[in-house]
């Protein structure tokens, strides 16, 4: 959800599943580019900063927000590629 009133802890794990969007349960059954994926990371990552920053519990500021990044395989390319542009 990206409801600011809702509480996300500063240190949280959070899970980017990019490969729902290309599934043909969950998506539209096309694999859109390494990039792509990237760029949807990218999206993650500002918008969990925001809700993250918002709540003054958890006394962080924008320009102080840290992420840590974890994984494997494809999603080690899609973190490469997210850090190479």
């Amino acid at each position: 959800s990206d409801r600011t009133d809702q509480p996300l802890a500063y240190k949280s794990i959070v899970i980017y599943r990019y490969y729902d969007e290309a599934s043909k349960a969950f998506g539209r059954g096309e694999t859109p580019t390494i990039e792509h994926f990237a760029q949807g990371l990218a999206e993650l990552i500002l918008r969990l900063r925001d809700k993250a920053c918002a709540h003054r519990a958890n006394k962080v500021r924008p320009e102080d927000f840290r992420v840590h990044l974890v994984a494997h395989s494809m999603g080690g390319l899609i973190c490469r590629s997210l850090l190479q542009n």
